[in-house]
This record gives structure tokens, sequence and C-alpha cells, in this order.
């Protein structure tokens, strides 16, 4: 080789030379970048990460602005160092935070204060609830601290993507397959949760659904039984999310409006593709599909959704009817049963609750024994998903108890709603429907001395008080009636007290029933039975008894808010019943419900409601209900309770602008 054609080698890097190397490397590329104008996204959307295409991290992006999807970001999983640090950082600062405030509450003198926060805590309630609660009694830290650490709580701990300690010990009671049932997820574990839920907080109350036969079909996996279908396992996992702290229900991380969204997309898909073609599995899905939409402030669809079952179980019937007895199996018999009658007792306490019309007849069929079809009898039955037991359950009594009120219901209705001149027929017929209502009465198991009663019988026990308030209240004097001279001033002071004697036995229920089982699940009726109670409660709050007994319906109101997106809503009409009635709500209520009804709501967040015909039954009384539908009402208010500066001018699509109004609360 020539000497001309060699090069000379580079002696060795001295120690910590390769290292101020790579520090100039990076100064360097740095530097190149800096000139070039490039920006790296740190994290992409969550629509930009599912179809793997580049984010400009705008907000919305311009991706999502081309397509109209809503632009979520997860700040959660943004993996930079510093930015992960950071979170750490202010995570720990929250956790202490967290920890003092509820620590100077188990300070306070008051035993009661004391015991309520205690009983939060045992009951392995979220965080943001345990804060809320102590927050309400702590005088040792400043309105500004309060409110800071209940958002950061909501925006921070609470929306990491991490299982809770109950998800990982989770054991359902029934074990059955994702598929083929289901295109949402593939995950057994999920669908057998939610299944598990929805027949322990559902389905008692609504008996729809045969349970040992339907998880027999649904566990052999045959997509054309005739006891098991999609679109019912879809429409009950839709309702059962609503039930479930798990965070997979929730179909991007954090957002609870997105709640059992991917299960009831998919249920009305398929609800739109069978309508035409009566079966049993669909009259069946219709009815917790119905609710759930309910509850998430789509009650317009959901109504829709009841008439149109009550015509398919009259073609349901006529077609059985018509058939040989001996080629229709007894499983399809009893089921079939099931679900017209539970039908019946769903569109009765629609027609209630919305102040509607009665859109259905008394069933031409036999009822069910709700035990043999329904229920295996189980001494160690327990409130899924805790493990604790509870005494013995009879639910042939309940179902009993349930039958003989929604009877009385439904001839309550057909008097407050169908009738022309209902305010002179219903005070005729009072008197026979308040010695009805105290016989039923006479029939209600009480809570017993371990305070150990079933939540299916306390459910039953709150539906009676509350249909007790809607008749009675109907009767309370009002600024301008009408007609003045169609009732006594002896029957306006009856009805009063009636109210009153109604919202404060829900109250002792309603307390009860929290030392026993928490906020955490409430049956699918109590949440009602407490938005009844404190429209009517709200149009006195000088008298401190009416104040108490307010706050008491706020506290179920706020705790079910944190699931269930239809108490935003009505919370935020009780502000707005409380400035029309010139009423003062009091400052510890106050506090619980501007969370959710004033300090997270933005311009556009009344969109979310804005197809609810929700009634507001403090202004309801009259002779057009449906002036005081929620959709309607929020939509006139829209501005009550914001800033002039809070004007929207940001773009996106008024959902993209109506969730970001509700951001601080997620």
């Amino acid at each position: 080789m020539c000497a001309s054609s060699s090069r000379p080698i580079a002696p060795a890097p001295s120690p910590g030379a390769e290292e101020t190397a790579i520090v100039h490397r990076s100064s360097a590329n740095s530097s190149l970048s800096s000139k070039s104008g490039i920006k790296r996204a740190s994290t992409a959307c969550q629509s930009c990460k599912q179809i793997k295409r580049k984010c400009d991290q705008q907000h919305p992006c311009s991706n999502c602005i081309k397509t109209g999807t809503d632009c979520i970001y997860d700040q959660a999983q943004d993996g930079r160092r510093r930015a992960a640090r950071k979170r750490n950082v202010e995570e720990l600062e929250l956790k202490r935070d967290a920890l003092d405030t509820i620590l100077e509450s188990l300070r306070d003198p008051d035993d009661d204060n004391v015991q309520n926060l205690l009983r939060l805590i045992r009951s392995n309630a979220p965080l943001d609830e345990i804060i809320q609660c102590a927050s309400v009694n702590n005088q040792y830290i400043s309105e500004d601290q309060l409110a800071s650490l209940a958002v950061a709580v909501d925006s921070g701990l609470s929306r990491k993507p991490m299982l809770s300690i109950n998800a990982l010990c989770d054991i359902p009671l029934i074990k059955v397959p994702a598929r083929p049932w289901t295109n949402v997820t593939n995950d057994d574990d999920l669908v057998s949760h939610l299944i598990s839920i929805y027949f322990t907080w559902f389905n008692p109350i609504y008996p729809v659904v045969a349970r040992e036969l339907f998880v027999a079909h649904m566990t052999a996996g045959d997509p054309n039984s005739q006891f098991c279908s999609p679109i019912l396992v879809n429409s009950m996992c839709a309702m059962a999310c609503q039930f479930s702290d798990h965070q997979e229900v929730l179909t991007s991380p954090g957002d609870h409006a997105t709640r059992g969204k991917g299960f009831l997309e998919e249920a009305m898909k398929l609800w739109t593709a069978e309508i035409g073609r009566p079966a049993l599995t669909t009259l069946q899905a219709g009815q917790p599909l119905a609710v759930a939409l309910t509850i998430i402030g789509k009650d317009r669809i959901s109504t829709s959704y009841i008439d149109q079952m009550n015509d398919m179980a009259a073609d349901l019937v006529f077609g059985a009817q018509r058939a040989d007895s001996a080629l229709q199996s007894l499983d399809m018999q009893k089921s079939l049963r099931l679900a017209i009658w539970s039908l019946y007792e769903l569109s009765v306490d629609y027609s209630i609750t919305f102040m509607r019309t009665r859109s259905y007849n008394t069933p031409a069929v036999d009822r069910a024994r709700v035990v043999d079809d329904v229920f295996k009898f189980d001494s160690n039955w327990f409130p899924y998903p805790e493990s604790e037991p509870v005494s013995a359950v009879d639910f042939e009594t309940c179902a009993n108890l349930q039958y003989d009120l929604h009877v009385l219901s439904a001839d309550i209705a057909s008097y407050l709603f169908d009738s022309k001149d209902r305010r002179h027929v219903l005070n005729d017929n009072l008197g026979d429907f308040d010695r009805r209502l105290k016989t039923f009465a006479a029939c209600l198991p009480q809570p017993d001395d371990d305070q150990k009663l079933n939540p299916y019988i306390m459910d039953i026990n709150l539906s009676y008080h509350s249909l007790r308030n809607a008749l009675f209240n109907f009767f309370k004097s009002d600024e301008s009636p009408t007609d003045g001279s169609w009732r006594s001033k002896e029957t306006e002071r009856y009805a009063r007290e009636q109210c009153i004697l109604s919202a404060r036995a829900a109250s002792g229920l309603f307390k009860v029933y929290l030392q026993r089982y928490g906020s955490r699940s409430f049956t699918i009726g109590m949440p009602q039975v407490a938005v009844s109670m404190a429209y009517m409660l709200i149009e006195e709050l000088d008298e401190p008894e009416i104040q108490d007994l307010f706050h008491d319906m706020c506290l179920i109101i706020t705790a079910t808010a944190r699931k269930w997106f239809i108490m935003r809503g009505h919370a935020r009409m009780l502000f707005i019943t409380a400035e029309q009635k010139k009423q003062v709500i009091p400052e510890r209520t106050r506090r619980i419900l501007s969370r959710i009804a004033l300090d997270s709501w933005g311009p556009d967040s009344h969109k979310f409601f804005e197809t609810s015909k929700y009634p507001n039954y403090a202004l309801a009384r009259g002779d057009d209900p449906r002036i005081a539908a929620m959709g309607d009402l929020l939509e006139r208010w829209r501005d009550f309770g914001l800033e002039p500066t809070m004007a929207d001018t940001t773009p996106g699509t008024e959902l993209d602008r109506a969730r970001r109004g509700f951001a601080q609360e997620h």
C-alpha cells in the first residue's frame, strides 16, 4: 500500500469527549430545528392516533376540523420526560392537598359531618366525591383553595388512565363471551362485568330478561338464538356502562360524555335495522336502550322508542295468539310475558316522569312469576361489585309490590295527563287516590334494626313517596292559577303537608341507603326521586327544615351527576328555578351544585340537552307543562351565570365547544 494513499488515523477521544460531542450534536440539531421553524407535536389527539395520521396539535386540530370529528387530547399520554416528571409532581401535590383537606375535615367538632365523611371513605367512593364532602364542612380552608383543589382533582387525578383497585379485584357474577355479540370490544371480562351490573341494578327493577335463560344462550354463542342477540347484548352493556366505575366504559379516556358510547351507537344502529321485524330480543333490547338514552339527555328519542315498543308488543301478542301454542316453547311464552309486563311498568314510569299522556294499554297476557322466570333465589345475594352479602332478598315480594304500585301510578297518570278538565276531575278523585296510596303504604316493609334493607325494597319505598309528591304537588298553590275556584285552601294546605312528609321520608331513606351502600351505585329510579323532590322543595327555601331536605336531595343529584349527564341539566335548572321563584339557595348547597351547574358550564353546554323534554316540575303545574322542558329552558337561559367575556369564538363543531364547557369537570 502506498504511503501517499493512506490517511492518518484520528486519535482516540479523551474521556468525556463523546458526551461533549453528543451535546454539540444535540445543540446543532436543536438550532437547525429552530431555524427551520419545525415544531414537533408532543402528543397527538385521540382521532389522529387511532388512524395514525400526523396531528398539528391545535385545539381542535386541522384534521378533526376537516372530518368534523370531536378533537380530544389525553395529556396523560404525553410521554416526554419533562412532561411526565411535571405530571408526577403535580399529582403528588394534589394528593397532599387532598389529604390535608380530608384531615382538616376530620377535625370538625360536628360528629355528623365526620361520620358522613367516614362513610364515603369506607364505601370506596371516588376521590373527587370525598373531597366534595370534605370541602362542604371544612372551615379551615379558603373558598379559592377548595375550588382550585376540586377542579385539579377532577382534571388531574381522575383522568389518569389506570385501573382502580375495584377493577383489579373485580370478579364478575356472570361469565359470558364478548363475541359474537358485540363489535365494540373483544374483552370477555369487561362484557362479563357489564352483564353482571345489568342483572344487579337494572333487571330487578324492570325484569326484562329471564336471567338463567339469557346467560345460557349468550354463553353458547349461537347468533341465531331466539333469546340472545347483538342488539340485546349491546343495549344491556350500554345501560350497565351508566353504573360502572371502570375506565374502559369511557370511549375517550377521561371524557364522561362518552360513557358507553360505543355500545349505545351499535345498539341504535341495530334498532334502526330491526325495528320493522318484531322479535322478542328487539322488544327486550329497547327497554334498557331507552333508559340509557334518557340518562344522557336524549329522552325525545327514548320516548319514541317506548311508543314503538308498545306497537311491537301488540304485534307480538297478536302473532302469539294466532300461532299454535303447542309450537311455541314454554321459554318463549315466559320471556314474552316478562318483556311485555316490564314494558308496561316502564311506560307508566315515563308517563309520570315526563308528564305525558298514556301511549300504552294494560297487557293482554298473564303476568309471569318473576321468581321462577327471572331470579334464582339466593340468600347470599350481594350488591355487585361489592362482595359483602345482604340479607336475603324476597324478589317475589318486590315484584308484587312493583306491580301494585304501577297499577296505582297508571290510574293517577290518566287523571293527571289524559283528562281535558284534569283539575276538576283530579279534585273530585283526590280523596280516593289518597286512601289507595295509604293502603299501599301499609304493606311496605320498612328499614329494620341492622339497616340491611335491600335496595329494591328501598327503591319501591322511594318510588311510592315520589308518586305521592307528583300527585299532591299538583294541588299546591301556584303564583297565578287559571281558575282559583277549582281547589280549596284546605286542599292546598293538606297537599303541601303531604309533599313535605314525602320529602322527609325520602331523605331518611336516602340516609339509610348511603350508610349501607355508599354513593357509588343507585337503583335506576332513585336519582329521579331526588330530582322531583328538589323541584318541589325549591319553592320555599326560607324555612330551615326545607333547606336541609333540599340539601339532602342535591347531594344525591351531584353524586349521580358524576356519571349521569342528565343530572347536570337538572342542577342548572334548579339554579334557574330559584332565580325565577326569587328563592336563595343556601351557601352549603350552592357550593356543591355550582361545580356541575355553573363553574364547569360554558356558552354551548346547553347543547348537550337541546333534545331533552325533561320537565321542570316546579314550573310545569300550569296548563301547558311543555314550557318547562329542559332543552327549551336551558336554551333560553343559556347565558345564565356566564361572564359576558365568555362568548365562544374558538373554532370547532358545536359539540366541541359544548364539550370544552365541561372540561373542568372531567
